[in-house]
């Protein structure tokens, strides 16, 4: 009894899993049903919510057949124990059973453990039969030899018999309904796993349709933004054409005046004389500048309208094409904003170019009294430059001088070195004192001669100096009266300027501020810094007096200063008296 125990609480536990397995198997078809009917979009694989239930009803009737067949494993299991051993029925019957067939079923069953069928195992109709043959067993039961034990005996094994045989049948038919369910099941997985597949396809169909939609929307929002940016850059090429136009009629006009300009300086030169020519040629060039800025213009306003084909060409192009012609547009602006300077300029330049030609006409009158001072400073300018190429040429033998200067003291060096490793071997190899004599003599010519050398080359470089110093300041002063002579054809600057030439004296700057007294001291303190810097750098013996007298000076200072203080302090601590 105890192995039959065991064994029916391990059936009841499978049972237990089963129910589970039921469920949750229950649970997700109804999940996928509720996906199929809420995925699917084609009417061809739509699935009726009564035929979903009606599917989830047969796995249910499965699952309630395969705990049938359990409990049926299990009676079989106890008829096997009780045929085997009919003892235990006895032990395992209690006295406080009925004698009731519908009562001894259920005490056999409570006492075997073997779980209840259910409501719809033990019907009615099954209860009605047992009483039956209950009821036909009791008058062989009451015969004249049968005791009540045996009466109760022979009713249990009739009502047991009865209850197998009836479990026996309902086996059989639950075994054919449960093979029934099973076909009926692998179809429902089959049609399930194709759904499936269908829905999956369809949903990747989907996904890339709503993909397909977004880049549809994108790409007609990108042509939309095409059209307006084109709209936009139509009337930025109509404005373009009409700032073109107005350029045009400005240069137009310009070149009106230029030929009226024209005509007015060629009658004008008509009526000049010879003595207008430099007038004229000013006049002439300032023409031609106008003429180059207008060609300059010209050019512009070409490279502007090949610009704005090339932009009406590559209108019909990308974005990048558009962003590029708004940077050409901006080009364009800033050459339309040129060329508008460039008239602004072209026309004060006529009016500067009228302006000098009044001004060269005023100043004719005046080229006569200038004439004789105009002599008188290129006869100077001849001379200053006489004089500046005497020192230019006298400043490259001096330099040629250094040079070889350079390269003797370079020998000399060459020669000391190679006595001094004479000196060397002679003094290693042990000769006579004499020999060491001379060659200590010999070095000592040669580092006279090199001393010798230096100082001169220290002279030459001196006074290399100081003829490059004069050499600027004749240039300055060519330089100077050059432009004297340029600009000579003011009213008062003859004579001023011819006094100053006959006195030696030329001018810093034109028009002169300084009076003649400081100019001269300016010229004296000038050479006087010259000629000192050039005895500094000949001499090194009043370089170094120089030196010596600066440093004596600043301690002398710096010790009256400092006995002063020291004065100071001691006569403040002293007491009064």
């Amino acid at each position: 009894m105890a192995f039959l125990k065991k064994a029916l609480k391990t059936a009841e536990s499978i049972l237990d899993q089963v129910d589970e397995g039921v469920v949750k198997g229950s649970r997700l078809l109804t999940i996928d049903g509720i996906a199929l009917t809420g995925d699917d979009r084609h009417d061809e694989d739509e699935v009726d919510s009564e035929e979903l239930l009606r599917r989830l009803q047969e796995r249910r009737q499965v699952g309630e057949i395969v705990k049938a067949e359990d409990r049926i494993g299990n009676v079989e299991g106890v008829e096997e124990e009780l045929a085997a051993d009919p003892a235990q029925n006895d032990e395992v019957t209690s006295p406080s059973q009925n004698l009731a067939v519908e009562g001894d079923v259920v005490a056999v069953e409570e006492a075997l453990g073997v779980p209840k069928l259910g409501e719809a195992e033990t019907d009615q109709a099954q209860l009605e039969e047992e009483a039956e043959v209950n009821l036909l067993l009791g008058p062989e039961a009451d015969g004249p030899g049968s005791s009540p034990a045996e009466r109760k005996g022979d009713g249990r094994l009739s009502s047991e018999g009865v209850l197998v045989s009836a479990l026996r049948e309902e086996r059989d038919e639950l075994r054919h309904q449960l093979e029934l369910r099973e076909q009926a099941l692998v179809e429902l997985n089959g049609t399930l796993e194709s759904m499936v597949s269908k829905i999956r396809a369809r949903s990747t169909v989907d996904e890339k349709l709503l993909e397909a939609e977004m880049r549809i929307g994108d790409l007609e929002r990108i042509v939309e933004e095409s059209k307006w940016e084109k709209k936009d850059l139509k009337k930025v090429i109509s404005e373009k054409e009409d700032l073109c136009e107005n350029l045009d009629i400005k240069i137009r006009s310009l070149n009106d005046e230029l030929e009226s300009l024209r005509e007015n300086f060629r009658r004008e030169g008509e009526k000049d004389s010879n003595d207008v020519n430099g007038a004229r040629r000013e006049t002439v060039e300032a023409v031609l500048a106008h003429e180059r800025e207008i060609a300059n213009h010209n050019e512009t306003r070409l490279k502007l309208q090949r610009r704005i084909e090339k932009l009406e060409g590559d209108a019909v192009g990308n974005f990048e094409a558009i962003t590029n012609a708004d940077r050409i547009t901006d080009e364009a602006r800033a050459a339309a904003k040129e060329a508008e300077t460039v008239a602004a300029d072209c026309i004060r330049e006529r009016d500067q170019a009228v302006r000098k030609a009044r001004t060269l006409e005023e100043k004719i009158a005046d080229m006569d009294s200038a004439y004789r001072s105009k002599e008188e400073l290129s006869a100077t300018v001849l001379a200053l430059q006489a004089r500046v190429e005497a020192l230019e040429t006298e400043l490259e033998f001096r330099q040629a001088k250094i040079v070889a200067t350079n390269s003797e003291v370079h020998t000399l060096r060459e020669a000391l070195e190679s006595s001094n490793r004479l000196n060397q071997a002679q003094a290693i190899s042990g000769n006579d004192a004499s020999s060491i004599d001379q060659v200590h003599a010999q070095l000592r010519y040669m580092a006279d001669s090199t001393m010798k050398a230096q100082s001169e080359l220290e002279t030459l470089r001196g006074e290399n100096r100081a003829l490059k110093h004069q050499l600027e300041t004749e240039r300055r002063r060519t330089i100077e009266a050059q432009a004297i002579a340029a600009a000579s054809s003011s009213r008062h600057a003859p004579r001023e300027l011819g006094r100053e030439i006959r006195r030696g004296v030329l001018p810093l700057k034109i028009p002169r501020r300084w009076p003649m007294l400081v100019s001269r001291l300016l010229e004296m303190l000038d050479d006087l810094a010259a000629n000192v810097t050039y005895i500094m750098r000949r001499e090194p013996a009043i370089r170094l007096g120089v030196i010596i007298y600066v440093v004596a000076l600043h301690i002398f200072i710096f010790s009256i200063i400092h006995h002063g203080v020291i004065v100071h302090d001691l006569a403040q601590d002293t007491p009064p008296s």
